[in-house]
C-alpha cells in the first residue's frame, strides 16, 4: 500500500471512529436535538468510510510511463511535491482532529428524568416535540406565549420541568432547539416560533445563560413582535433600558457562571421597571434539569425547592404581561 493510500486509510478510520464515538457517547440528547448536529456527525462518519474504501480501491492498469522512465523513478516524487504532500497531510490531520474535538465538546448536557417525565401530554398540556422546537400547548390558552432559548450545550428537553407550569397556567411555551446546541448559531430562531402561531397576541422571549443573551438580542431587534423578556441566570449585554419591554430577571445567589456580580454589572441595561427574583442558594444548573455543570457554584438550596421558585417566577411573569410591573 502506498503512503497516500495509507494516509487516506488512517484519516478515514479516525474520522469514522471519532464521529461514532461522539454520536454514541450522547446518542439520546444528540438525536433529539436540532438535526444539524446528528447530520454533521453522520456525514463525517460517511466521509471516513469513503476514505477507507478509497484506500483499498485499485484503479487497475498502471498509467503509461514516459520513454526510458522506470516505475521506481516514476514513483519517486520531487522535493517540492514531497513538501506539498507533507503540508497537505498536516493540514488535513489538524482539520480532522479539530473537527472531531469541536463535535465532542458540543455534546449536550442530557435532560434529567424529571424533565423527560414532564414531556408527556395530559389533559392540561399537550407536548409536541418537533425537529427544531418543543411546544407545550395549554388546553385552555390565554393568548400569551413564551419562546425560550436553552443555554449553551444544554438539552432543550431539560427545561420541561421548570416551564411546564407556565403552560399549565394557560400560556403557550415553545422551547427552541438551537443548531449544535448553541443559540448564537441561529439568533433569529425565536421568530420561526412566533410566526408559526399567529393566534398568540402577546409574546415574551426568554432564555437561560447564553440563551437569555440571544433572546435579549431578538427582543431588542423585534419590538413589534416581543412584549416581554424572561432571563434565567442570564443578562442583556445590550442596552434595553429605553424600551417598553416587560422584563423579569431570575438569578441564583450561588451561581458560579452568571454570578451576582454579572447581574449587578448589567442591571442598567434593563428597563427601570425590571423585576429581579433572587433564588437564594440557587446555582446555574438549577434553571434546567441537566445535572451539574463545570464551573458552577455550590448550591445552598434543594433543587426541587429552587425549581418551584423559578417556575413560580416564570408563571407570574407571563401572567403579568400586558400589565404594569413593579421594579426590582
Amino acid at each position: 500500500m502506498t503512503r497516500a493510500r495509507a494516509f487516506r486509510l488512517a484519516v478515514g478510520v479516525v474520522l469514522t471512529a471519532g464521529a461514532l464515538v461522539v454520536l454514541f457517547s450522547a446518542l439520546d440528547p444528540i438525536w433529539n436535538g436540532h438535526p444539524a448536529y446528528p447530520t454533521t456527525v453522520l456525514v463525517c462518519a460517511a466521509a471516513g468510510l469513503v476514505l477507507v474504501a478509497s484506500a483499498f480501491w485499485s484503479s487497475g492498469r498502471p498509467p503509461d510511463l514516459p520513454t526510458g522512465q522506470t516505475p521506481a523513478a516514476a514513483d519517486r516524487p520531487s522535493r517540492a511535491r514531497r513538501a506539498l504532500w507533507v503540508i497537505g497531510r498536516v493540514v488535513v490531520s489538524v482539520f480532522v482532529v479539530g473537527l472531531l474535538a469541536i463535535l465532542f465538546w458540543l455534546r449536550p448536557f442530557p435532560a434529567g428524568s424529571a424533565s423527560l417525565a414532564d414531556l408527556r401530554s395530559d389533559g392540561a398540556v399537550t407536548v409536541v416535540d418537533g425537529p427544531t422546537a418543543i411546544e407545550l400547548v395549554p388546553a385552555d390558552p390565554s393568548g400569551k406565549g413564551l419562546v425560550f432559548v436553552p443555554g449553551a450545550r444544554v438539552d432543550p428537553r431539560a427545561y420541561a420541568q421548570v416551564l411546564r407550569p407556565v403552560a399549565a397556567a394557560g400560556h403557550l411555551v415553545v422551547v427552541v432547539k438551537p443548531p449544535f446546541g448553541m443559540a448564537i448559531a441561529q439568533p433569529g430562531q425565536p421568530g420561526s416560533a412566533i410566526e408559526a402561531h399567529p393566534e398568540i397576541g402577546t409574546w415574551a422571549v426568554g432564555g437561560h445563560s447564553l440563551g437569555g443573551v440571544v433572546a435579549s438580542w431578538y427582543a431588542l431587534d423585534h419590538p413589534d413582535q416581543v412584549d416581554g423578556l424572561l432571563l434565567f441566570g442570564s443578562y442583556s449585554d445590550r442596552d434595553l433600558s429605553g424600551t417598553d419591554l416587560t422584563v423579569e430577571s431570575v438569578w441564583g445567589s450561588n451561581d458560579g457562571l452568571t454570578t451576582p456580580a454579572d447581574i449587578d454589572r448589567t442591571r442598567d441595561n434593563l428597563p427601570a421597571s425590571t423585576g429581579f427574583t433572587e433564588i437564594v442558594g440557587g446555582v446555574h444548573a438549577y434553571f434546567g434539569d441537566y445535572g451539574e455543570q463545570p464551573g458552577d457554584g455550590q448550591p445552598a438550596i434543594d433543587r426541587s425547592v429552587a425549581t418551584a421558585e423559578i417556575s413560580a417566577a416564570a408563571v407570574n411573569f407571563v401572567d403579568g404581561l400586558g400589565g404594569t410591573r413593579p421594579g426590582g
